[in-house]
């Protein structure tokens, strides 16, 4: 029962890791992205 669970726990992290740092450039993209849109509509007004 505890090796099972303890193999489910390890793939989800895996799956999450990997669905992490998948989606982690894009993140910072959008982040930077956000970032530099609202300081270029700042300086606008």
């Amino acid at each position: 029962m505890l090796n099972t669970f303890a193999l489910w726990l390890l793939g989800s992290w895996g799956l999450f890791g990997a669905l992490f740092t998948s989606l982690l450039p894009a993140g910072v993209l959008l982040v930077v992205a956000g970032v530099v849109g609202s300081v270029k509509a700042a300086r606008r007004t």
